[in-house]
């Protein structure tokens, strides 16, 4: 598995592994993607999908996903952006594909080689219009959870494992959740 893979755990009492394996095969010309099956168990709930994204930090400074024209030379930008649509679109059928009906919990967690934090951001909606704001702003939600965790004050010896995040349907923007400390300590 290379840094630019991504996992994705999803819950198989809510969407379907052929569903999962349907998404994968489809988008697996333009992305590396590992898929994780995890079972709640539970009748009651929230169902939930996660996008775990290991990669360099400033792969997503420079925006993974709305900004994937720049990874490639100026003519190919138009097939980028294509390419970009193409993942969404599959991406957001996967997620309305709940076999419940429970609203799906998505969660990204960008987990960084060269850090030892990790940023999550969690939205719980089957709008269309929300998954696609939500996955169209990944760059902004890299960029205020490295502003926040210039502004946390933790002891000195500590540092912050998590810094979560959710998404405001409402507002449609990133707002903080909390962080967590490796000792343990939240800051909300």
């Amino acid at each position: 598995m290379t840094e630019n893979t991504i996992i994705l755990e999803f819950d198989t009492q809510v969407y379907k592994e052929e569903d999962v394996d349907t998404f994968i095969n489809e988008t697996s010309q333009i992305i590396q993607l590992k898929k994780q099956p995890f079972s709640t168990f539970a009748e009651t709930g929230t169902a939930i999908i996660v996008l775990v994204v290991l990669s360099p930090l400033i792969y997503f400074t420079r925006g993974f996903f709305t900004k994937l024209g720049e990874m490639v030379a100026e003519e190919e930008k138009e097939n980028a952006i294509k390419t970009y649509r193409f993942f969404k679109e599959k991406l957001i059928k996967l997620l309305r594909s709940s076999i419940t009906k429970r609203t799906p919990t998505t969660t990204f967690k960008l987990k960084n080689k060269d850090t030892r934090f990790e940023i999550t951001g969690s939205f719980t909606s089957d709008d269309e219009n929300t998954i696609s704001v939500a996955l169209d702003s990944i760059k902004e939600l890299s960029d205020l959870a490295l502003e926040k965790l210039t502004k946390i004050q933790i002891s000195s010896d500590d540092r912050v494992r998590i810094i979560s995040f959710r998404f405001n349907s409402q507002n449609m923007n990133w707002e903080f959740d909390f962080a967590q400390t490796y000792s343990g300590e939240i800051t909300r």
